[in-house]
């Protein structure tokens, strides 16, 4: 996750009303308008008129309303899923069914073949190509990307059986972490997400315990057997869309000056990954830490996000935590979208990776700053894929507590973004 210093789309609806946003909560398409809105939220069915909202402290008032959603007909979790790859004329949402319960009761199966590990060991067979342009433009559409609507989700670490109980929600996308050779790892990661109707987003640390060395490795193609059986592991796997990330926030990991490092290490994975055809439908967005981008802050992103990260990259994924500065997604989010924009990608959208809010700044509340950022994100869908909710305790310290048990409150809010229905007008 980032450094904490003092600084501190499912495929396009019908045509509707000119006001209208979606937001994906837990694989749940909430549609919102100016007079009225619909919802299929919890898996189920839901209707609310205009003049509502939710309190930005998370508790209703007497001007909110939270409605429960109703069970509709049977679902099966690939149904909410595009094939490969990704069609150029999508069918509409407005045919999937609803499910009637959180949980299917029969898991779809994937079958993926099977797979055996190869040695993480350096290889001494040739590097292969590295192509001189991405296989899809950044900024572009991508696997995964459902237009209006965004994932909404959390990583839970090896707590994730008591931290979904406690959360007693479906959630849209999973974030999960591998170590480099883990391959049947990987492989079960997203089998197990897939079949509980989750996007999976899954970080792969680089080889040699992720050090410089190791992106050099990568770069020069030593290790493009492990990464052809990454691909392997992939195209076994991909009947529903995924996302995968190599090394990301690597700037915790390398100095300025091995950033290129890195960012060829990116290039050489994505285009081993491509010449593989292991991105039919796969995403592989880089990750980096905020902090980056902060006015604040004396490092250079380009070093890291060079530029030939950014015409591969189908979007970038950041991890931007509540800090000491009360600054939301709505502060933030921009001043990066403008950076990419002034160096030729005025298209290309964000994930939010890990995210977390707490009660020890004063700025503002943990409730009040989840509950802000995310109605930025559900009003600019077109800039935000994904939002994932660091749900662990790693990295907490003394005071400073991500996990959404901190309190009812923030527990509630959060359970609210993904299972109920809200109006944001």
């Amino acid at each position: 996750m980032s450094k904490h210093r003092s600084h501190t789309h499912l495929p396009p609806k019908r045509p509707m009303r000119s006001r209208n946003k979606a937001i994906i909560v837990g694989l749940a398409v909430v549609t919102v308008t100016g007079a009225a809105y619909s919802a299929h939220a919890n898996f189920g069915r839901a209707h609310l008129g205009s003049g509502h909202t939710v309190a930005s402290d998370g508790v209703t008032t007497a001007s909110a309303q939270v409605l429960k959603a109703k069970p509709t007909s049977t679902y099966t979790p690939s149904t909410w899923w595009t094939t490969k790859p990704w069609p150029t004329s999508p069918a509409t949402t407005t045919t999937k069914p609803s499910p009637t319960s959180a949980k299917p009761t029969s898991p779809v199966p994937t079958t993926p073949r099977q797979t055996t590990p190869r040695s993480t060991t350096p290889s001494s067979t040739a590097p292969s190509p590295t192509t001189t342009s991405p296989a899809t433009p950044s900024g572009g559409k991508f696997p995964g990307l459902i237009s209006g609507q965004f994932y909404l989700g959390m990583s839970c670490g090896t707590a994730c059986s008591s931290q979904e109980q406690k959360l007693s929600r479906d959630y849209g996308v999973h974030r999960q972490y591998k170590s480099w050779g883990n391959w049947n790892g990987l492989a079960k990661a997203i089998q197990e997400d897939q079949r509980a109707g989750r996007l999976p987003w899954i970080s792969i640390k680089g080889p040699s315990g992720g050090s410089p060395s190791g992106w050099q490795a990568v770069a020069n193609g030593s290790y493009d057997a492990d990464i052809k059986q990454i691909a392997t592991v992939l195209k076994a796997n991909d009947s529903q869309p995924l996302f995968i990330t190599f090394h990301h926030e690597p700037s915790n990991d390398g100095t300025e000056a091995q950033g290129r490092l890195w960012a060829e290490a990116y290039t050489h994975f994505h285009d081993v990954l491509s010449a593989q055809g292991a991105l039919a439908n796969v995403a592989d967005p880089p990750i980096l830490g905020d902090w980056l981008f902060n006015p604040r802050n004396s490092q250079d992103p380009s070093n890291w996000l060079t530029s030939e990260v950014l015409n591969r990259a189908p979007f970038v994924g950041l991890d931007m935590y509540e800090n000491s500065s009360g600054e939301t997604f709505g502060d933030r989010i921009p001043r990066i979208l403008d950076w990419m924009a002034d160096r030729g990608h005025p298209n290309m959208m964000v994930g939010i990776g890990e995210t977390g809010s707490t009660d020890y700044y004063n700025a503002t509340t943990a409730v009040k700053w989840i509950n802000d950022s995310l109605s930025w994100v559900a009003a600019h869908t077109n800039k935000v894929v994904a939002v994932s909710y660091f749900n662990s305790t790693a990295n907490s310290r003394a005071g400073v507590y991500w996990p959404l048990d901190e309190s009812a409150a923030k527990m509630t809010a959060y359970r609210n973004w993904l299972g109920d229905t809200k109006s944001i007008d």
